[in-house]
């Protein structure tokens, strides 16, 4: 479905003189290079967003009450977006679950976990929100992460977060190349007057980064093939 990235390139390349051309064909000889590989489409991709309440369940909430957005990175996804403003009498209950979800195509070896981090920022009129959790799914894995405590929000100020995913049992065999993740944010909003108003934010600036903690970095350098056979370098026949 996704093109890999490629560790090295193949060119050819002609050089040319004033006097002469180089002849090609046949041999190896190794040139370096300096670039920065770059995939031709993203590893990991956000296909959806939703909003909801209670523990579990569908989405309740209108689409036009969240908003998102991605970012690719080489291994891996920035997102952010906006949920709200609700009114107090337009909320539906605690908790409140923001849930981004996508696919990724990479490589992640029997083990591999993945690390989220990122900032929320609630801003409400009236009222107490306390962020609950965050957290990852990677189903085709079952491997699972979340901030390890609650924490009780002050309107415009951000929450900063980072985990890993874990395992609760063995991880499957093998390298795993494709699957669907899933993150959640969830919180409670409470003794709120029905005129009252709250947003939450993933700003642009300060988005959730989710990663392949098993990639490799992207090759800054390199080296390009070329079949050389003869080569003839600004060189001269002596004279007779």
């Amino acid at each position: 479905m996704l093109a890999p990235i490629a560790s090295s390139e193949l060119q050819c390349i002609r050089r040319g003189t004033r006097k002469r051309a180089a002849l090609v064909a046949g041999a190896l000889v190794l040139i370096p290079f300096s670039a920065s590989l770059v995939r031709a489409d993203p590893a990991f991709t956000l296909t959806n967003h939703d909003a909801w309440a209670g523990i579990d369940g569908e989405p309740d909430y209108p689409t036009t009450a969240m908003t998102a957005d991605s970012i690719p990175l080489a291994h891996g996804i920035q997102m952010f977006g906006q949920f709200g403003a609700v009114t107090g009498a337009e909320y539906l209950g605690d908790p409140t679950n923001v849930v981004f979800i996508g696919d990724f195509n990479d490589v992640v070896p029997s083990g591999g976990t993945f690390h989220a981090a990122g900032d929320v920022t609630f801003t409400f009129t009236g009222g107490d929100v306390t962020l609950l959790r965050v957290d990852t799914l990677v189903p085709v894995l079952e491997t699972f992460g979340s901030i390890p405590d609650i924490a009780a929000a002050t309107s415009g100020q951000p929450i900063s977060f980072a985990y890993d995913t874990t395992y609760d049992s063995d991880p499957p065999p093998g390298d795993t190349t494709f699957g669907s993740w899933h993150l959640r944010i969830q919180f409670s909003w409470t003794g709120f007057a029905p005129t009252d108003t709250l947003t939450l934010t993933v700003p642009e600036e300060h988005p959730i980064e989710l990663t392949n903690n098993s990639s490799v970095p992207e090759p800054t350098a390199g080296v390009t093939l070329l079949g050389l056979s003869t080569i003839s370098l600004l060189k001269r026949r002596p004279r007779n």
